[in-house]
Formats: structure tokens, C-alpha cells, sequence
């Protein structure tokens, strides 16, 4: 942050709007199918790769075309279909919340890198102005010094002030 006074992002979520998104999150999830696995079941499924998915939709085809004279009535009904657009309707749906995971994620290191280099900016001050004498900048240093503590040359050198 070469200016401390410029801030790219300026502003918080009120209380309303931030109860109206947690809100249409919940009612994403409520409107979602329900299934949860377990660690075990989540080593021991297979996933839909591209090859798997490309594989399972040769299956429906096949099944809807000549597999109905040739595979037996169990095998005939609507399950591996269903389970293929619900799979890609959910990776349509995931796809749409990873740019939207991405936003949240850029957003948060833009206001996240401004605090911090604001903070540092502030502790740098502190700093100077112990040196100088000025009442009440010790203390202020003194409480903001615990996290450079116990940092080696190399981690100071990277985001924490010298001392």
C-alpha cells in the first residue's frame, strides 16, 4: 500500500443487508436436496470426472436407446438420469458460487491488506513517537508489539516494522 490515505474499499454491510444475504444463503441450502457423508464415505465415493461423467452419460444414452431391449427391467428405470441432472445442475449451481467465492475472497484481502497496512502505519507511528517522548505512545506501542514478537529477521524484513 504505497498511499495509506487511498482506500479501495470504504464502506461495511449494514445490519439489514447482512441479514438479508445470510438469509437467502439459508434459504439456498433449504432449498437444496439434503445429503451429508461421512470421512469414510467421502474417501470411498467416486467422484464425476470429466472421463466418469462422460461415461455416465453414454450409459443414459445408451439405456434410453437399444439398452431398452437389452437390459433387464431393473436396470430400466429413471435413477442414473436423475442423478445426471441433478449432478450437473449442482455443478452449474457450485460453478455460480465460486465466482461468487472468489469475489468474497478478493474483497476480504483488499479491506484486509488496507487494515493491516494502515495498522502498520499506525504502529510505525507509535514507534516514532515514544522515541519522542509523546505521553501515551509507549503504551500504545507496547500493546500493538505483541505481534512481532518472536519473529525472526527474515519474517520482519517481509510486513512487520523493524525494531
Amino acid at each position: 500500500m504505497a498511499n495509506i490515505s487511498y482506500n479501495q474499499i470504504h464502506e461495511t454491510l449494514d445490519e439489514a443487508t447482512m441479514a438479508l444475504i445470510l438469509q437467502k444463503i439459508q434459504e439456498i441450502r433449504e432449498l437444496l436436496p439434503k445429503g451429508t457423508l461421512t470421512d469414510a464415505e467421502r474417501k470411498r465415493y467416486r467422484a464425476l470426472d470429466v472421463r466418469n461423467l462422460a461415461f455416465v452419460e453414454d450409459v443414459v444414452r445408451l439405456k434410453n436407446g437399444i439398452g431398452a431391449g437389452i437390459l433387464p427391467p431393473v436396470l430400466l428405470n429413471d435413477n442414473t438420469d436423475t442423478d445426471l441432472k441433478l449432478f450437473k445442475q449442482l455443478q452449474t449451481l457450485r460453478s455460480r458460487i465460486d465466482g461468487l467465492n472468489y469475489l468474497l475472497k478478493d474483497v476480504e484481502r483488499i479491506v484486509g491488506h488496507e487494515a493491516y497496512g494502515t495498522g502498520l502505519a499506525h504502529y510505525g507511528m507509535y514507534k516514532v513517537t515514544a522515541k519522542a517522548g509523546i505521553p501515551n505512545a509507549q503504551s500504545a506501542m507496547e500493546e500493538l508489539a505483541w505481534r512481532f514478537e518472536k519473529q525472526g529477521k527474515r519474517e520482519k524484513m517481509k510486513g512487520g516494522p523493524k525494531e
